[in-house]
């Protein structure tokens, strides 16, 4: 089952300020790796087609990981597909301090991550254009001093006044709380791959407070050849802040805010080129529960070395618990007006989700309903056509999906039998066009974001044949896990979905044509977490 909290590495969730502070921490013993995945898989994510087939290929059955095991539904909070195989190495030291009530500490975090060096020397073999990285790559190395105020006894946790710096990688620094609608992350700062920054925060035991600002670098775009700026690397900045607040013990209210300079418009945009490409947005929560705790994901904490506290499936009867949250985030930014020459515009974008959990006895149960508009999906493209504006000639409709899952454990077997259902509606573009009979008809681009095994994300879009409409999709997962340990499992997968959105390109004419809409896919994973 997954929990949802603030997805501020310095905003969590306010039912658990007393015990973790505004910037919440993993542990793991000193030297360890943590926060690590290991998974082998076997199967097929398309049993219905081979190579060449569909788009993407499906290759027949292999040992390795697929992008089209995860779908659209799965993974929501998480950065990950499920199939990853990665570890972070932190080396943490907490200091002794000079100064009563200082506490110093600094953290080195190391991501090595399989996928990405296999990818890194295959395209070493292919291009010979690229130094293999290892599959190494920062992921929030950090500073910190925190302040503790005073308490009235030692059972009072005190008031904390921290300043945490990021030397190279601010990307767990994000505005949002459910992973897939976070924003102002290393992303939004376009051809910019480190983002260094600061945060100051001060948490209390029903509410906390943060400031924050980042730095990147990007090339910089002028319409003048003599400007000495031109085509230089240049800084770029970004400041987030808010806070959260604990109503009640069971109600928690948190709201967050920033603006980006994301970069300019490049040459090739006549007039505009060289203008700023800003932008700003808020985002806030409610969440309401009880018997079950809002949880940080992990893509967002800073790492220290502690001490073990991965969290294991509890295999005894619980209680009654339920958590519900709902998000609302709205964004701007500036952008070519498609519809203005030479003149530039700013395009909204909206997102929001409400999200439901409960357990009782030996069951679980969740649910997910999100709207993602357009113009928030390709934020950091930016623009649905890359630096413009979405024209007045397009209509456009958002995303919408949602989900249900359940699974029921069997303690004695450590057996935990599963199910879940999705249906979505993907974001569209809707353009008129004239047939060459002088007819009237739209032309539907569906857009979707997807992530693959390497936590990148990417924005699809996908052409439908002339006057065909956009359909739903859905799609269906059965597992079966079997528990080896606490946190090392073996499951059988079966999934099915069924999308008559799919297309490819006749090889004959050219023109679009539909693909099979149902997809079957079975697979076996094998997964440990340390």
């Amino acid at each position: 089952m997954r929990t949802r909290g603030h997805v501020l590495s310095f905003g969590v969730a306010l039912s658990a300020l007393s015990a973790v502070g505004p910037l919440d921490v993993g542990h793991a013993f000193a030297g360890d790796f943590m926060d690590t995945t290991i998974t082998f898989v076997a199967g097929d994510d398309n049993v219905l087609a081979g190579a060449g087939e569909t788009n993407p290929s499906s290759p027949g059955p292999d040992l390795r990981p697929r992008s089209g095991n995860a779908l659209f539904f799965e993974n929501y909070n998480s950065r990950n597909t499920g199939e990853e195989t990665r570890g972070q190495l932190v080396l943490y030291k907490e200091f002794q301090p000079y100064f009563a009530r200082v506490v110093p500490e600094a953290a080195m975090v190391l991501q090595w991550d399989a996928n990405r060096m296999a990818r890194d020397g295959e395209q070493v073999l292919v291009t010979g254009s690229q130094r293999p990285t290892g599959g190494l790559k920062d992921d929030g190395s950090y500073l910190a001093i925190h302040f503790d105020g005073t308490t009235p006894s030692p059972d009072v946790k005190p008031h904390r006044l921290s300043l945490i710096l990021f030397p190279f990688d601010s990307d767990r620094v994000r505005l949002g709380y459910s992973w897939e609608l976070t924003w102002g992350g290393r992303s939004s700062f376009l051809l910019a791959p480190y983002t260094p920054g600061l945060m100051v925060s001060y948490k209390a035991p029903a509410f906390y407070a943060f400031g924050a600002a980042k730095t990147a670098r990007t090339q910089w775009f002028t319409q003048s050849e003599t400007d000495p700026h031109r085509d230089e690397s240049e800084t770029i900045y970004g400041v987030l802040g808010g806070g959260g607040l604990h109503v009640t013990d069971q109600v928690l209210v948190d709201l967050s805010f920033g603006y980006f300079q994301k970069g300019t418009i490049p040459t090739d945009r006549g007039e505009l080129e060289g203008t700023w490409v800003d932008q700003y947005g808020a985002s806030t929560q409610l969440t309401w529960h009880d018997g079950i705790e809002p949880k940080v994901p992990v893509d967002t904490k800073l790492l220290r070395n502690l001490g073990g506290d991965l969290k294991v499936r509890d295999w005894k009867p619980r209680k009654l618990g339920y958590l519900v949250s709902t998000e609302f985030t709205a964004t701007s930014q500036r952008l070519e007006n498609t519809d203005a020459a030479g003149a530039s515009a700013r395009e909204t974008g909206m997102a929001g989700d409400i999200n439901a959990a409960m357990q009782s006895g030996r069951m679980t149960f969740n649910l997910d309903v999100i709207v993602r508009s357009l113009e928030f999906i390709v934020q950091d493209t930016p623009g649905f056509s890359p630096y413009a504006t979405v024209s007045e000639a397009i209509t456009t409709s958002p995303e919408i999906f949602a989900s249900v899952g359940a699974d029921y454990a069997f303690p004695e077997l450590r057996f935990v039998p599963g199910v879940a259902f999705g249906v979505q509606r993907p974001a569209v573009a809707r353009i008129s066009t004239t047939q060459r009979d002088g007819s009237s008809a739209s032309a539907n681009i569906v857009v979707r974001k997807t992530k693959n095994v390497l936590g990148e994300s990417q924005v699809l879009p996908t052409a439908l044949p002339i006057g065909e409409a956009v359909s739903p999709v859905f799609a269906g997962k059965l597992y079966l896990r079997e528990y080896l340990s606490d946190l090392i499992f073996v499951a059988v997968q079966a999934q099915v979905t069924f999308d008559d959105n799919l297309v490819t390109n006749d090889p004959d004419s050219g023109a679009r044509k539909f693909e099979s809409p149902m997809i079957l896919g079975l697979n076996l994973i094998a997964q440990a977490k340390f």
